[in-house]
This record gives C-alpha cells, structure tokens and sequence, in this order.
C-alpha cells in the first residue's frame, strides 16, 4: 500500500485489452456526442504509475482522433503514484504544450472563423 509520501517513477503500459477498449471508445463517443457538439476536444493523458498508454491510444485511433501526449518523458516521478511530483508535473506540461501547439492553434483559428 502507498503512503502519500511515496515517490513512484512514471511507468507505461502498452497492453491492449480489445473487450475494454471496446466498451470505453462506445462510452467515448456517448461522451463526445452528448457534451463536444462542434468543439474541439484534445484527448490527453497525464502518466503516473503503470498509464495505460496502449489502451488510451486504442480508444483515441477507435474515436478516428489521436492521443496528444509528449511521448514518455524519461525520470517522471508520481508522489503518489497517481498524481506527477512538482518538478514532474512542470517538465511534462511544458512538453504537453509543445506537442499540443498546433492542435490548440488549429481549434483557436477554426472557432474564431465561425465568430
């Protein structure tokens, strides 16, 4: 058991369980339909011990999209193992924003266009 004083390293795992992936990309798309109506939606996913990478990219190829990640960052560390320690937290928002500049850049100019 983790004690909130625990620092994890990051870990991925790139495993693809179909069954789930199935049922979570209908779940997705219920989502999507019912709540994005015409926005831009940016699918991500914050590591922390064991991420399910293989299955969120799975769900994001099912929903025709992509997972906007920085790819994995070497030496990420969780404090408890689900939430990114401070220096961790701000190497990868940094790299997330890098990766997803043209994503935000190409939603910020779609919308402007329809105002």
């Amino acid at each position: 058991m983790r004690t909130p004083r625990d620092v994890t390293p990051v870990s991925y795992d790139e495993r693809v369980d179909e069954s789930v992936v199935d049922a979570d990309t209908a779940a997705a798309i219920d989502f999507l339909k019912r709540f994005a109506q015409g926005r831009c939606v940016i699918l991500t996913m914050v590591p922390s011990v064991d991420t399910k990478i293989g299955k969120a990219n799975a769900i994001a190829k099912g929903l025709g999209a992509r997972l906007v990640t920085p790819g994995i960052l070497e030496g990420l560390k969780t404090k408890d193992g689900y939430h990114l320690d401070q220096p961790s937290a701000e190497r990868w928002s940094e790299a997330f924003f890098q990766a997803a500049g043209p994503e935000i850049r190409s939603c910020l100019e779609k919308h402007a266009s329809r105002s």
